[in-house]
This record gives C-alpha cells, sequence and structure tokens, in this order.
C-alpha cells in the first residue's frame, strides 16, 4: 500500500502522501486480503477458490457506489452493500479526494473494522470445524 502510494506520488503532482492517506491505503490492502484469504480457507482446493473469484468479487464492485450509487440503489441493494468490504474504503476514499473530509472522524471506519473482525472471526470458526473433522 505504501509503495503504491508513493508510486502515485510520483507520478500524478497534484498526490501528495500523507500518513491519513498512506492509513486508508493500508486499511484496503487489509480488507482486500481478509476477503480473499477468507475465500482460500472456505475452499476446499485451489481450483474452488479461482472458481470463487468472479462471485465474490464482482459484487464487490457493484456494491461498493462505484457503478451505483447508494442512493439509487435498492433496498436490498443498500443492505448487500454493508457486507462489502469495498463499500467502506471507496466511501472514504471519496469523502477524502472529493468531498475534501477529514479521514478521522468517518462512521465507515467502524463498519470496515466490523466486517474485518466478522472475517476473522469466521475463518477462525472454520478452522476449527475442519480441525475437528479431520481428528474424529
Amino acid at each position: 500500500a505504501i509503495l503504491f502510494g508513493v508510486c502515485v506520488d510520483l507520478v500524478f503532482p497534484a498526490f501528495s502522501l500523507k500518513p491519513a492517506i498512506a492509513l486508508l491505503l493500508s486499511a484496503a490492502c487489509i480488507s482486500g486480503a481478509l476477503v480473499g484469504l477468507c475465500m482460500s480457507v472456505l475452499s476446499k482446493n485451489v481450483n474452488m477458490a479461482i472458481s470463487w473469484l468472479p462471485i465474490i468479487f464482482i459484487p464487490q464492485i457493484f456494491f461498493s457506489g462505484i457503478l451505483v450509487p447508494f442512493d439509487e440503489m435498492s433496498g436490498i441493494g443498500r443492505a448487500l452493500s454493508y457486507l462489502t468490504a469495498s463499500r467502506y474504503v471507496f466511501s472514504m476514499f471519496k469523502k477524502v479526494f472529493f468531498l475534501d473530509q477529514p479521514l478521522w472522524p468517518m462512521a465507515e471506519w467502524n463498519g470496515l473494522f466490523l466486517l474485518c473482525v466478522g472475517l476473522i472471526i469466521l475463518m477462525i470458526v472454520w478452522i476449527k470445524y475442519l480441525r475437528s473433522m479431520f481428528r474424529s
């Protein structure tokens, strides 16, 4: 995340890599890695994990608010968007870069934190379940 921020800083003179932006980039990388790790843990083999990629990552794009703004989504779409990590990250990027809002008081941090903790708990429970299955 830091390397990406430094590269963007070198290529685009209007961009300046500040500690808050580096933290946001890191949060985006960590949440994306958690989604990928969770998908890997829940898959039985590599082929299954690869086949799940479009099923998991395409909704991340659709429900992030990039293609359709949240106020134009149906109620079900808005509810599903809360289950995607990209919703919180994109919303924070939009507020920081387009609306010039500060990064720290954003409520999206809570949602992103809870989603990441939920993914970690899901992975731990699934690993413990698989270990108990192999022991018996």
